[in-house]
């Protein structure tokens, strides 16, 4: 059997990540265990939004979400996902029964899951922009977060109101939080809690849903959230500071064209902007991700996004300067690396054997640490 270049690598980072993701994946087992014990609902809405987020949670690894749902998972239960306009689009009036069902306490306790801007009146006062059943989507989306212990914005448009709220938008569209306020509370005492990202990872949602539940079971505290609302735990860190391509930075050497191998902050990376740990992470099993397959960080797990980061291709803070003694040798690097085509695949080849020769060495590791636990 042969094994391809793409299959190869997708494998070996996998298998580098497995050590890294085994103490989340076990959370997020615990966490769903206990909705099988609690019967914890979710009722999802979509406002002002391309649905990018829905598709995104689709692409969850750890652990898969279909197998969250079917309940597949030893020791998890399957979770009661009771209303999600996508994938009840036929139903009509009989999916909003689920939300009559919310709004009068039969459906507690359940986590209320918003995706896609809140959008305010239109400017004359009259008439509406997004409706839910035969209400406006804040009298709804406020109606049930009344009765929720959790409220959690997923995206960067229920967070901060994304790129409906941006300029030349008429909609006045927003983020929950700004909607409910900063002193809002759920009836588990939660602020609400914002899963930027433009879409978010869905690794990012299933985690911070699973330490929600966990909080609300009382088996872990409320989770740390930073001055935005975010968790802390997967926003700490800027996509800067765990970058692959961090080392060209910090030595000036810039792509000047995509498809380079090296710091791509001369084509607009936002990456010492954001907080985001997909460069490390990866976006899907691992892989993947803006900065890691050739693109630059837009920013979109900020606030302000889109208009605070346009254009995308532009860069919007100072070149670093070398130290005098690093100066002379970047002329040479450059020579000696010349800039190299991107392949039919879309990676660079440069980023490629990195990646291999990584894995490779990963490798070499793990068989020699072995010999010497048999030896021993």
């Amino acid at each position: 059997m042969t094994l391809g270049r793409r299959s190869f690598l997708k494998a070996t980072l996998a298998a580098a990540t497995v050590s890294l993701l085994a103490g989340k994946l076990s959370l997020v087992r615990e966490a769903f265990a206990e909705v099988k014990r609690g019967n914890l609902h979710l009722v999802w809405l979509q406002g002002a939004g391309c649905s990018g987020c829905t598709v995104s949670l689709l692409n969850t690894t750890y652990p898969d979400v279909v197998d969250v749902v079917l309940g597949i998972l030893p020791g998890a239960g399957a979770v009661s996902i009771d209303f999600h306009p996508t994938i009840m689009a036929e139903w009509g009036e009989e999916a909003l029964k689920a939300l009559e069902r919310a709004e009068r306490g039969l459906l507690n306790p359940y986590i209320l899951v918003v995706e896609g801007s809140i959008q305010g009146e239109p400017p004359e006062g009259k008439g509406f922009w997004c409706l839910l059943g035969s209400e406006t989507f804040e009298e709804r989306f406020r109606r049930l977060a009344s009765k929720a212990v959790a409220v959690v914005a997923v995206g960067s448009c229920a967070s901060y109101g994304g790129i409906p709220a941006a300029k030349g938008s008429v909609t006045g569209a927003r983020g929950c939080l700004e909607v409910l306020g900063r002193e809002w509370a759920s009836t588990a005492g939660l602020p609400v809690v914002n899963v930027p990202g433009c879409p978010p990872s869905g690794d990012w949602f299933v985690e911070t849903l699973a330490h929600l539940i966990l909080a609300y079971k009382g088996v872990l505290p409320p989770p740390e959230l930073d001055e935005v609302n975010r968790p802390a735990f997967l926003y700490r860190f800027l996509a800067h500071e765990h970058c692959p391509r961090a080392t060209f930075f910090a030595e000036s050497v810039f792509s000047e064209r995509f498809g380079e191998p090296y710091c791509m902050f001369k084509l607009g990376c936002k990456g010492p902007l954001a907080r985001c740990d997909v460069p490390e992470r990866g976006w899907i099993n691992g892989v993947g991700g803006c900065p890691n397959s050739g693109g630059p960080c837009i920013g979109c797990t900020e606030p302000g996004f889109p208009d605070l980061f346009e254009p995308f291709t532009e860069a919007k803070l100072p070149q670093p300067l070398l130290p005098p003694r690093l100066e002379a040798a970047i002329p040479a690097a450059r020579r000696l690396e010349r800039p190299l085509e991107t392949p039919p695949s879309g990676f660079p080849y440069f980023s490629g054997a990195a990646f291999a020769a990584a894995a490779l060495a990963a490798a070499m590791a793990g068989l020699y640490l072995r010999k010497r636990r048999r030896e021993g």
